[in-house]
């Protein structure tokens, strides 16, 4: 590699594809393949014996009379400890590949702020951390008044999940009308809504789901809600099938009124828990990590 500047960008740039050589050090893919494809072919015309060619693939280094002799390789020479390339090819890191994506969801900016000074704004005598909340779902299923009547409720939250004295408070920002893209990257929660008055829209929390998971930066907490569960007379979908949903998608279920302000509350606090879980196991990982 000539010069690492070069190499040098954002996480979905560098480790679109992360990938352990045989020592067992890992590089993205696109650096592993520009280390490979740089080094200059190598010849084995100064081997005298012969290789047998029985279990010898077609890019193994032929010495036969007549052959150019050139060495296949498909793992580059290791730029951390300078292992020699190797004939095997690499092998996806879904380990590390894991640790990329969490570090996406959770931002390395809050890190930072968290090590050094601990955030600018405070909230008794404690740090206060961003939240960024998506609500996702179909139209005229109440996301809106959903979104105001909790703004009205509370946006901070104490974190639950630390041991330290001073643990980061958490202020929400809801986000509503953003599309599934863009919640999988600028939010740390996500809120599915379907109404329990329109099946189409129980249909189309599933679909959402189903983009989300499709989606690679894509890992925060999700919460299915079903809204209007205070209408009467004009449910069309059950809270049985709205709990065999969310069973069958691994997430959290819970019903609201926003017209009562019933559990509106209790889903915010629900999912701001899992994200402090979350943020709280991320930190662990990142701490052994540099230790």
């Amino acid at each position: 590699m000539d010069s690492p500047q070069l190499w040098i960008g954002t996480l979905e740039e560098v480790y679109a594809s992360p990938v352990s050589l045989q020592c067992g050090h890992s590089l993205c893919l696109m650096c592993c393949n520009h280390l490979l494809f740089s080094v200059k072919p190598v010849t084995t015309a100064h081997l005298n014996r012969q290789r047998p060619r029985m279990g010898i693939s077609q890019r193994a280094p032929s010495t036969i009379p007549g052959s150019n002799g050139i060495v296949m390789y498909r793992t580059p020479k290791c730029p951390v400890c300078c292992a020699p390339p190797s004939r095997a090819g690499p092998v996806p890191n879904l380990a590390l590949d894991h640790l990329l994506r969490n570090m996406r969801t959770f931002r390395w900016n809050q890190i930072e702020k968290d090590v050094s000074s601990r955030g600018s704004r405070k909230w008794d005598d404690g740090p206060i951390q961003d939240c960024r909340i998506a609500v996702l779902g179909s139209a005229k299923v109440g996301k809106t008044c959903f979104t105001m009547v909790q703004n009205g409720n509370e946006v901070m939250f104490p974190d639950l999940h630390s041991e330290s004295e001073d643990a980061d408070a958490y202020m929400i920002e809801i986000a509503d009308g953003i599309s599934v893209e863009r919640a999988c990257i600028a939010s740390s929660g996500i809120i599915i809504m379907y109404s329990v008055v329109d099946r189409q829209s129980f249909y189309h929390a599933a679909e959402i789901f189903k983009k989300l998971e499709n989606e690679r930066e894509h890992n925060q907490p999700i919460i299915l809600v079903g809204s209007k569960k205070d209408v009467r007379g004009k449910r069309v979908v059950t809270s049985l099938e709205g709990q065999q949903l969310a069973r069958t998608l691994r997430v959290p279920f819970m019903e609201v009124s926003s017209k009562y302000n019933d559990c509106v509350f209790d889903t915010f606090e629900e999912l701001v828990s899992m994200i402090q879980k979350q943020n709280a196991a991320f930190k662990n990982v990142v701490k052994q990590i540099i230790v």
